[in-house]
This record gives structure tokens, C-alpha cells and sequence, in this order.
């Protein structure tokens, strides 16, 4: 098995540099679509969380059986609350950034780590977008 997969990533890997010119154009296009689309789209509400984070504004929303259920703290749930606005590559930098401050413990940052790994809503709403209504433009 170790031998089909080796042998597969090797053909596969001669199939991309005997086609130069096309893996060079896919590549150009595909960051030309991430420059132009994704980044314009994201990077607003990126810093609108985050300025919704850093105020506190997530910390009016506490239920006190969402914290038992979940055991977890209030801080947790903030970043939680966060990481679903946000999804994975930023959530799991404000993770991070909670844990060197304390906010949270290690054993707290790798659960939440795990829960918040999905897909921006912005993301989704600008991929299948650009899926379905191809000509229109943000």
C-alpha cells in the first residue's frame, strides 16, 4: 500500500512540473480569485469582530446553563461566540492569543481549538456566491 501511494504522489508530482504552464495559470488564478474576492469580503468583518471582541460586547450574552452545559468559563464562551463569526484560521489565532494571556488553560484552549475549526459564514456566503451568480461581482 505504502509503495501504491509513493508511486501515486510521484506520477502525480512529474504530472505538475511536465505541465508547467498550466499549474502556473491555475496557481495565478487562483490567488488573482483570493486577492480580489475573499480578501475584500472577509477582511471588514475581520476587524469588526475583533473590535467586538476586545470591547467585550460577547460578554452580554452569559446564560448560566450554556456555561454549565458547555463547562466552561465566560471567557470561553466569548471566544466561542467569536470563532463562529470569524471561522478557523482567525478563531484559532484568538485562541491562541487568549491562552499567552491567561484567559485560558491549556487543557481549555485545545477543546475549544477542536469546536472552533469551521468555515466563516462570509466565507461560505462569498464561495457559493461566486458559485452560483458568477457574474455578479462584490
Amino acid at each position: 500500500m505504502q509503495l501504491l501511494i509513493t508511486s501515486f504522489i510521484l506520477i502525480y508530482f512529474l504530472f505538475i512540473i511536465s505541465n508547467g504552464s498550466a499549474t502556473y495559470t491555475y496557481a495565478l488564478e487562483g490567488l488573482c480569485m483570493w486577492f480580489e474576492k475573499l480578501i475584500p469580503s472577509l477582511f471588514i468583518p475581520m476587524i469588526i469582530i475583533k473590535i467586538l471582541y476586545m470591547r467585550n460586547v460577547f460578554s452580554f450574552f452569559h446564560p448560566k446553563w450554556i456555561l454549565k452545559l458547555l463547562n466552561i468559563n465566560k471567557e470561553a464562551l466569548n471566544i466561542i461566540l467569536s470563532c463562529m463569526l470569524l471561522g478557523f484560521p482567525t478563531s484559532s489565532l484568538l485562541i491562541d492569543q487568549a491562552y499567552h494571556e491567561h484567559l485560558l488553560s491549556k487543557n481549555g484552549a485545545t477543546r475549544l481549538l477542536y469546536i472552533c475549526s469551521f468555515a466563516a459564514p462570509g466565507f461560505v456566503i462569498v464561495t457559493c456566491g461566486g458559485l452560483f451568480f458568477p457574474y455578479y461581482s462584490l
